[in-house]
């Protein structure tokens, strides 16, 4: 694409979406969104109270956001989620500008602007507060900065992109394997077209270094001083021997790799095919095609990193979905011309994605359809109000009956911090996961909540508690006595059921010895 050809930004379409877009989602949170917190939006806003430098499982950006956001908001679960309305539009930009450093064309740009948001997993991650959409926000943005740098020759932009991996790191340690597909791009831009690429960058490329560095030292910091928890828990995601979860998993079966294959298509839905035509056309298109092949190789790496973790362990479908982010880009530019037949895929586009946005939300809605309920995972979305309203219920039957101040313990982490959400005063809810053959969490890692420590144990010693999860056998060690209370109201998991704990004498002996 010669400099004259380029085309302006179209700064007011692009705007105009992301900020109207941003307007619905934040109204819809506040005034019509139907569903409680799902289990890691609470946990992560248990991280939010409970500021530090990383967690467990994750950097700090997630917590760091929704304090921010809580705080501006008020704690409640607008205010929890609004951060994933902000960055879906933030994202919006990203892919935008990416388009457009790309290809300069403005109906392109704004095309993949609009793609992108006809994505079901964007659309979704964009209303739910998980790392996913800040993580994809810093990943799109990273690649605009990285197009900027390579093909429009901005020195500053390598500064930029430095701050968009550290900042993306933050919120996922995947971040890092966009920098191997920034490395491919460079080289294949410099190879294609030598006197296109600004010597002399050391300066601007060593900065971006740096800031990209910066990124890793608040999470090098808080693993270096507790033994590194978290690679043990990156571990047990990949099923190897030293991670957080037991080796002996299921025998290995092809069924792992098609299902993932299966997800990413049901994730994107058919704006993969769009994708997929201009990745083939790229590659086997014009040599003079550099922006194409450079958006193709950003993306690479980390789908083709869970592509093969799936040949050898159960991958989630949506650990790749930011490689998609680049390709998004390449798409925009198939539907507006740059590419022959892409109609129908961009109709079907259109059709899913508003379909999705409709059905999703109002899940209540679609699950009271005849033949539909049982399809529609409402429970992971629902009822977690309920379930607190009966966790205390009982806290307050066995504090009158016990004379002392209950507690509550969750088998799930998950479960444990959306107690502590809808509980009245938000008290701390205790965790005992790796205490009953589960894997650690951050509950463990917290002093004020780590089962096996002794001031905890001196604090709760004598007390009654409301257990969540679990089977009698696995509280009977830390309590004088147990009783049933079967499933709380509001439970979709019929193995999950509650009882009363009498006299906690803790998991590690009597007064935590």
């Amino acid at each position: 694409m010669e400099e004259r050809a380029r085309e302006r930004f179209p700064v007011l379409p692009v705007a105009m979406l992301a900020l109207g877009l941003l307007a619905l989602r934040l109204a819809y949170l506040a005034w019509a969104c139907p569903y409680t917190l799902a289990e890691d939006e609470a946990h992560y806003w248990d991280w939010s109270r409970n500021p530090d430098w990383s967690y467990y499982s994750k950097g700090p950006g997630v917590a760091w956001l929704i304090a921010a956001m809580t705080r501006a908001l008020g704690e409640s679960e607008l205010g929890v989620r609004a951060g994933a309305a902000l960055f879906g539009s933030i994202a919006t930009i990203g892919v935008a500008g990416t388009a457009h450093a790309s290809f300069g064309l403005r109906r392109a740009t704004v095309a993949s602007a609009i793609l992108f948001n006809l994505i079901p997993f964007y659309q979704v991650s964009s209303l739910l507060m998980t790392i996913d959409m800040p993580y994809v926000a810093c990943w799109a943005l990273a690649s605009w900065c990285a197009v900027e740098a390579i093909l429009r020759r901005r020195g500053a932009a390598w500064a930029a992109l430095g701050a968009c991996v550290a900042a993306g790191f933050l919120f996922k340690y995947t971040m890092v394997l966009i920098v191997p597909g920034i490395i491919f791009a460079a080289l294949i831009a410099r190879k294609s077209r030598p006197r296109d690429v600004r010597k002399g960058a050391g300066g601007w490329i060593a900065l971006g270094v740096l800031i990209a560095l910066a990124g890793l030292v608040p999470v090098g910091v808080w693993n270096a001083e507790r033994d590194w928890p978290t690679v043990r828990h990156l571990l047990g995601h990949l099923g190897v021997s030293g991670g957080d979860v037991p080796t002996g998993r299921e025998a290995w079966t092809p069924m792992w790799f098609i299902e993932f294959i299966g997800m990413q298509v049901g994730l994107v839905g058919p704006a993969i095919f769009l994708m997929l035509r201009g990745v083939l056309r790229t590659v086997r298109g014009r040599e003079e095609d550099v922006a194409a092949r450079m958006l193709v190789w950003m993306g690479l790496p980390l789908i083709g990193f869970y592509c093969a973790v799936s040949l050898v362990n159960d991958a989630e479908g949506n650990w790749a979905i930011a490689g998609y982010v680049t390709l998004v880009a390449l798409a925009g530019r198939a539907v507006t011309g740059g590419m022959p037949g892409p109609f129908p895929a961009w109709k079907l586009a259109w059709i899913v994605g508003v379909l999705v946005a409709a059905c999703f939300a109002r899940l209540d809605i679609v699950a009271r359809v005849p033949g539909v309920g049982r399809l529609v995972p409402l429970g992971r979305l629902s009822g977690a109000d309920v379930r607190a309203a009966a966790v205390w219920r009982e806290m307050e039957r066995l504090g009158e009956e016990a004379e002392l101040e209950p507690f509550v313990i969750a088998q799930h982490y998950g479960r444990a911090s959306q107690l502590a959400f809808y509980l009245p005063g938000r008290p701390v809810v205790y965790c005992s996961s790796s205490l009953m053959n589960g894997r650690r969490t951050q509950f463990d890692m917290w002093a004020h909540t780590d089962l096996r420590s002794r001031e905890v144990s001196l604090e709760l010693t004598g007390r009654p508690a409301v257990l969540v999860g679990g089977v009698p056998g696995q509280w009977d060690v830390a309590f004088e006595r147990v009783d049933p209370r079967g499933a709380l109201d509001g439970e979709v998991k019929r193995d999950r059921v509650s009882f009363a704990g009498y006299g906690y004498r803790g998991f590690t002996g009597p007064r935590g010895q």
